[in-house]
């Protein structure tokens, strides 16, 4: 039996790889990262339905798959670092 490293993602727990680099690249767009201001961490979106839905409006583009970058993004506060 041998002994590996594992890398997890830190943002979204779920993404699980066996090179740094790869999960560092995973880590960059990783929908769970609020540097990249998606819909799943921006407080206008409604995550506990199976379809999402923005509280302001903002057209979801490629549905499941959420926007980022938003320029109406706004953190969560369950997100908000103290």
């Amino acid at each position: 039996m041998k002994e590996r490293i594992i890398f997890e993602c830190e943002h979204c727990r779920k993404k699980r790889l066996l090179s740094k680099y790869q999960m560092r690249d995973h880590e960059d767009i990783c929908w769970y990262n609020t540097e990249n201001q998606s819909c799943k961490t921006c407080k206008h979106i409604d995550n506990k339905h199976p379809v999402q839905h923005c509280y302001i409006g903002i057209e979801l583009e490629d549905f499941p798959k959420p926007n980022v970058n938003c320029g109406a993004w706004e953190i969560r506060k369950e997100l908000e670092e103290d």
